[in-house]
């Protein structure tokens, strides 16, 4: 298996369908507490709000890590910064 021809980015600035939205916010809650927790699906949205610009990596049609970039002057707490590190990203899922 070749990864680098396998990965792909989806850049994203709207809130993903319902679909995709409950795969990062599921990855998030995996990840916590290297990335921090989220109450709910609706702090995920929020965040998206906010940002800048957001991407989520595939491996095929599955979504394996994402990243949510926002301006640093944002007003954002610093439980929300916290989501904003990339990712780590596990290739042999």
């Amino acid at each position: 298996m070749n990864l680098v021809h396998e990965t792909e980015l989806s850049v994203f600035t709207e809130v993903p369908e319902n679909k995709e939205l409950n795969v990062l916010y599921s990855l998030n809650q995996q990840n916590t507490p290297e990335v921090g927790g989220l109450e709910s699906i609706n702090d995920l949205s929020k965040l998206i709000k906010m940002s800048a610009i957001n991407f989520y990596v595939l491996i095929g049609n599955k979504i394996i890590g994402f990243v949510i970039c926002s301006e640093r002057t944002q007003n954002i707490n610093h439980q929300t910064t916290i989501i904003l590190k990339i990712k780590k990203i596990n290739f042999y899922t």
